[in-house]
């Protein structure tokens, strides 16, 4: 390095840096290497950037701005190039210059079929769409299942016993329900085939529903049944009713209906003793003289684990299974805002093992 003037050279060591030589020997000067000059391609550089593209004997060659139309290929095995049209702001139209290259004559030939199939499409649409026996595309979803033309079948409904009945596809099942004196009843319908959807509503002579229920769900499926089977409680006086069933997705549907009378009553500040049978339930009914918070107190006296339902007069319901479950204290107890009217109350035992509890219910 003897040789070279004093300056910034690479630095000997390896380092991403340049290194000041003073002409004798280096110094401990550095300095970061100079940037490259980055390379710059452009419109410029497009000749030199794609030579084959400038021999190339094609039509649609690539041009560097400014070139003229004198300068444009002027034959091609595929015929003459195809000349702008008018001034700048002219429209582009389709001319023998485009029919008159491959690529143009596809064009036309994708259009025009293009044109062919929207006509022979809207056509078709016409003569078939327009089918006055399709159903109103705003009339919602289509039922499912076997139809049977959205008749009614009729029936009788037996009081504390069991119904079969036979709902028709888009249709309903009417049972008439004959009532001898005033009480709650327990509505409890199953399909035969579990994966079908029943509803069900009980009505007055007038046509006024009273009460129903489309899915008891699964906590009231520990009762029996499953989730999509309805459980309805209903407080009626002594007359006539009608109790209407009907598929939710307008199917076939085979049922049975049990209708049980709630004959046990509960007074409020009152204990009662009942018995909870194995793999059933104990319902009672109990009146509120208003609306407001009460307390329905359940306490097993055999060991067991009970759970509790609660249906009030709007048809709200709340479940309660232990009232303190870290604790060990496996009893249930609710207190909540109940509406004024009758109260149902059921008790269950967790496992289905017969017990035996002691119910209180308090108000305010």
């Amino acid at each position: 390095m003897s040789d070279k003037v004093a300056g910034f050279y690479p630095d000997p060591d390896g380092q991403n840096r340049q290194r000041y030589w003073d002409g004798d020997a280096w110094t401990e000067y550095y300095t970061p290497l100079a940037p490259k000059v980055p390379e710059v391609h452009g419109s410029a550089t497009a000749a030199a950037d794609y030579p084959y593209l400038a021999q190339a004997n094609h039509p649609d060659v690539m041009v560097a701005p400014g070139t003229t139309p004198s300068s444009w290929p002027t034959s091609s095995t595929w015929g003459p190039a195809a000349q702008p049209q008018g001034g700048a702001d002219e429209t582009k139209v389709f001319t023998s210059g485009v029919r008159g290259t491959p690529g143009g004559m596809a064009a036309v030939v994708a259009v025009s079929l293009l044109v062919i199939m929207l006509v022979v499409g809207v056509g078709w649409w016409l003569v078939n769409g327009r089918n006055p026996s399709d159903p109103d595309p705003t009339a919602g979803p289509t039922t499912s299942g076997p139809q049977s033309g959205g008749q009614t079948n009729t029936g009788s409904v037996v009081v504390d016993g069991n119904t079969s009945g036979e709902v028709p596809g888009g249709g309903t099942w009417v049972g008439t329900l004959t009532i001898t004196q005033n009480t709650t009843y327990l509505l409890d319908a199953r399909a035969n085939d579990g994966t079908l959807d029943l509803e069900l509503d009980v009505r007055d002579a007038g046509g006024a529903s009273l009460g129903g229920n489309d899915d008891r769900g699964r906590d009231l499926s520990e009762l029996g049944g499953v989730s999509l089977d309805p459980l309805a409680f209903v407080t009626l006086t002594a007359g006539e009713y009608e109790v209407v069933v009907s598929e939710h997705n307008g199917a076939d549907a085979g049922f049975q209906l049990t209708t049980t009378q709630i004959s046990d009553r509960l007074e409020l500040g009152v204990t009662t003793s009942a018995d909870v049978p194995s793999g059933g339930a104990y319902y009672a009914v109990v009146d509120l003289p208003e609306a407001g918070t009460y307390t329905v107190d359940v306490a097993d006296t055999e060991g067991e684990d009970p759970s509790l339902y609660t249906f009030d007069a709007d048809g709200r319901f709340l479940v309660n299974d232990d009232r303190d479950y870290d604790a060990s204290d496996y009893d249930p107890l609710l207190e909540e805002s109940f509406a004024a009217g009758p109260l149902v109350v059921i008790v269950t035992e967790y496992f289905g093992n017969a017990t035996s509890v002691d119910i209180t219910v308090t108000g305010p």
